[in-house]
């Protein structure tokens, strides 16, 4: 299950990503998501297509991920 702030993209609220789904408006710039995902790769996949408007609460392995993946754009 993943927990995450998304800003600047409130439009996601018609879309439906994966299981037990559920989209908190947090202001007119800001959801939390709560949305449950099957496989690493799906959720891997959902985290970084949002860069940095993307702020992942929970898991943690999934924010090392993200992590990794930002050092790894600016170490190229």
């Amino acid at each position: 299950e993943i927990e995450c702030i998304i800003t600047n993209h409130n439009y996601l609220t018609e879309y439906i990503f994966g299981d037990y789904q559920k989209i908190q408006v947090i202001n007119d710039n800001q959801i939390k998501v709560f949305v449950t995902f099957y496989s690493l790769s799906k959720s891997k996949e959902f985290v970084l297509k949002f860069g940095s408007d993307i702020e992942i609460i929970k898991p943690l392995n999934l924010k090392e991920i993200q992590r990794e993946s930002a050092l790894a754009i600016i170490n190229r």
